[in-house]
């Protein structure tokens, strides 16, 4: 099971942990098991996420600063990405051995054990005394999260790549679509000075979907910024 995700000290902290607690009983070995399965996936999501988040911090850089430029910034940690998806391991587990708790503490009929163990997709229906549900509400949260960080990342990316690339002025700039927001939309192409914009989904709301471009203080987009729009590359 662990061929590919070597234990750091939280997951090894989270599989001890386990190995403990299925040596009580059978319920608990029960809740063990999930305890541990879930810890597994959870350090394989934030593996996948760590690195993902730096590609596209990294992209984000090198995609807007100058041609001059050569150096792309170190990877971090993610620390925020890893705290939060952690957590909502530890409540989503929880949840899940409270249920298979409360069907056992029933007793188990064929009924009930199949409604305890009946597979849902992620975008199903939210059934209660079923152990996909609490799974699915955690891959839900893990894809907003990811979701979330990937926008700061991006924005992170292009801030370090407009201070490095001596950026003067940059332009917000909506999807100019229905869904643009009435937060965003009064912003559209307004002005601002380098390092005094608001910051997209950090000053306006989760998922912004709006851009700082590199401009002059006319309003006109710096070289490169324009055929990165066509070509979607800030999307």
């Amino acid at each position: 099971m662990l061929t590919d995700v070597q234990p750091d000290d939280k997951l090894s902290k989270q599989l001890q942990a386990a190995y403990v607690k299925a040596s009580l009983t059978k319920r608990d070995m029960l809740g063990a098991m999930i305890g541990a399965g879930m810890s597994i996936a959870t350090a394989r999501s934030e593996l996948y996420g760590v690195t993902e988040l730096n590609r596209q911090r990294s992209a984000a850089y090198a995609d807007n600063s100058s041609r001059s430029q050569q150096s792309v910034p170190q990877s971090t940690d993610q620390a925020e990405y890893v705290q939060r998806l952690w957590m909502h391991q530890d409540v989503m587990a929880n949840r899940m051995i409270e249920t298979l708790n409360k069907g056992l503490s029933r007793g188990i009929s064929v009924t009930a054990m199949n409604k305890l163990t009946r597979s849902i997709p992620q975008s199903g229906d939210r059934i209660d005394d079923n152990l996909a549900t609490p799974m699915n509400q955690l891959l839900s949260r893990i894809d907003g999260l990811m979701q979330t960080q990937s926008v700061e990342n991006t924005n992170e990316g292009k801030r370090q790549a407009y201070e490095d690339s001596d950026v003067k002025f940059v332009m917000w700039l909506t999807e100019e679509d229905y869904h643009v927001c009435d937060i965003c939309q009064p912003l559209d192409k307004q002005i601002f000075p380098f390092g005094q914009a608001p910051i997209p989904q950090e000053d306006t709301h989760p998922r912004c979907r709006c851009q700082l471009v590199a401009c002059d203080e006319d309003g006109n987009l710096l070289d490169g910024q324009l055929d990165g729009m066509m070509t979607g590359e800030f999307d």
